[in-house]
């Protein structure tokens, strides 16, 4: 990509909107998980992405409600182990992703 040629040393951002509805629309087309546990799911993604990026504490609680939820969304569908896996594989390491740039970020205009 140009960007990436022009501004080498910026990290890539997700955007928060992108991966929420991406996490719907998984669990819901690809993985058929029922309503109640889609809506967890998001619940605790959202807590992640309102969350202060600079207070690890919250944030690593808010996570770890994330991928609990996540295991509670995949033993109510028909591939446990996929649903799982996209959680841990996909969406965790996005949103850590975006925390360290925020709190890059942050740092640099203090």
């Amino acid at each position: 990509m140009v960007c990436n040629q022009v501004f080498t040393d910026v990290p890539h951002v997700f955007c928060a909107l992108h991966i929420e509805g991406n996490v719907q629309r998984y669990l819901r087309d690809e993985a058929g998980v029922p309503v109640k546990e889609r809506e967890q799911v998001v619940m605790h993604l959202r807590s992640i992405l309102d969350a202060d990026p600079n207070d690890s504490l919250v944030l690593d609680e808010h996570m770890f409600r994330l991928t609990e939820a996540g295991q509670t969304a995949a033993s109510r569908c028909n591939d446990p182990q996929k649903v799982e896996k996209y959680i841990m594989d996909t969406v965790v390491p996005k949103l850590r992703n975006n925390m360290q740039v925020c709190t890059t970020f942050a740092m640099h205009f203090r």
